[in-house]
């Protein structure tokens, strides 16, 4: 049985991997064998990963989603990206959630007269910060 060539799929977003190799990050897609690139910083590599997708399927770049890179360095390190990773989007989304409950609370406590610098003290916020989330919410 033949395997059959990768084909691409605008609507699919590919996920990059970036393996230390000398002085260079090498850059490839698992998902389409063949494509490969290299960049010197892992800030360049997105741009270049879909130049090498666009080139291999002679695609429009502006129709090319990546995902990453994922730097693939050793077990121990990948582990430690991937728990660092998730940890930083959960504290994300606990500031959206700590930032509405600020608002909120700042607002109430003004409406029942509570001086501004109160209001600062319970929040363990500076007295200017606490002014701008009593006004805002």
């Amino acid at each position: 049985m033949t395997k059959r060539a990768p084909t691409f799929d605008p609507s699919h977003e590919y996920t990059a991997e970036a393996r230390r190799s000398g002085g260079w990050w090498a850059l490839s897609v698992p998902e389409l064998p063949g494509v490969h690139s290299q960049v010197r910083r892992l800030e360049q590599s997105e741009m270049m990963i879909r130049d090498a997708i666009s080139l291999a399927f002679d695609v429009p770049v502006s129709d090319v989603k990546v995902f990453g890179p994922i730097p693939v360095v050793n077990p121990e390190v990948d582990e430690l990206i991937r728990t660092t990773r998730e940890q930083r989007a959960e504290l994300a989304e606990l500031r959206t959630v700590v930032d509405i409950l600020s608002r909120r609370l700042a607002h109430e406590m003004a409406d029942e007269g509570i001086p501004v610098r109160d209001i600062a003290s319970v929040l363990d916020v500076s007295f200017q910060h606490a002014a701008k989330l009593a006004k805002g919410a």
